[in-house]
């Protein structure tokens, strides 16, 4: 099982972990530190996983900013739009988490699937041996 792999199913389970623990009212220190972890690297994390290969130190502080930075901006959107809400900021975050997970999934097996139509097709404008015209 790679990194990325292992990494999208923690972030799966801890996404689904913060808003379960939101939704129920989950009191004490063990919920609290699933949505703080949650809140803090789970939609960067996550946002990672779309981009190209990087170290584990870039990684890590993309991750934490990105978090932060999505966490401001729905925070933002709520007061403005009046609709404060724990479980909706945290269900919203989650959506953006599992999102990425899903696309970040798909364009790794999108990439390793071979086409096979490509190799019945010449790459080049004549086809056989018959020239296309141009004008």
């Amino acid at each position: 099982m790679t990194i990325d792999r292992r990494l999208s199913l923690g972030l799966s389970a801890l996404a689904t972990s913060a808003v379960v623990v939101v939704g129920v009212g989950l009191p004490g220190p063990i919920g609290e530190l699933i949505v703080l972890a949650f809140v803090f690297i789970g939609p960067g994390f996550a946002a990672t996983l779309l981009m190209g290969p990087m170290g584990a130190e870039a990684r890590v502080l993309v991750a934490l900013a990105g978090s932060v930075v999505l966490g401001v901006l729905v925070s933002v959107a709520m007061v403005f739009t009046d609709t404060w809400s724990a479980l909706l900021g945290i269900a919203a975050l989650a959506i953006f988490t599992q999102t990425c997970v899903i696309v970040a999934a798909r364009r790794h097996v999108v990439a390793r699937v071979p086409r096979s139509d490509q190799d019945d097709q010449p790459s080049s404008p004549v086809r056989a041996g018959k020239e296309t015209e141009h004008g």
